[in-house]
């Protein structure tokens, strides 16, 4: 008997390929959102206009839990706010940043930093001041850490 008789079909390797991509997919997904976030920052702050603006109320904002079976469900509150850009036009718009609702007090003014591309989108100043926070890191770490093994993987798997 030769060799070649006694050889098992190779098993389909394409289920592991395609779990590859979309795990790299997914990274890249994540490392995207990661850039978003850091570059709305820095575009606020390289072209944003600051201002004071007085917090007249709240917008509640209401969001499921995680899991599809908890029916836990939170509330964030936006404020809502007036102020006047540099030609003096009067604006209500709602703040991007959450927050608790013992941080809102009605008649409180506060710093703002608005788009004057697109006037309604308005920041709290502290918020853009502290950087662009947390999420961006965890994007990224998470895109790193998910998305090398998979990259790695699929070099490998293409190689053969």
């Amino acid at each position: 008997m030769t060799e070649a008789t006694n050889k098992q079909p190779a098993a389909p390797c394409w289920p592991a390929t395609l779990a590859y991509v979309i795990g790299l997919l997914i990274a890249l997904s994540c490392l995207a959102g990661a850039w978003l976030l850091i570059e709305d920052n820095r575009r606020m702050t390289a072209v944003g206009v600051a201002t004071e603006g007085t917090i007249f109320g709240q917008k509640e904002q209401r969001s499921r839990g995680r899991g599809a079976t908890s029916g836990e469900q939170y509330v964030h509150y936006l404020p809502v706010l007036s102020y006047r850009t540099a030609k003096g036009t009067p604006v209500e718009a709602g703040a991007q940043q959450r927050m608790a609702l013992g941080d809102i007090h009605v008649g409180q003014v506060v710093r703002v930093i608005y788009d004057p591309g697109n006037i309604p989108r308005v920041y709290l100043v502290s918020s853009i001041e502290d950087g662009f926070g947390a999420t961006s890191w965890v994007l990224g770490c998470f895109a790193l850490v998910f998305g090398t093994p998979c990259l790695i993987l699929l070099w490998r798997r293409c190689r053969v």
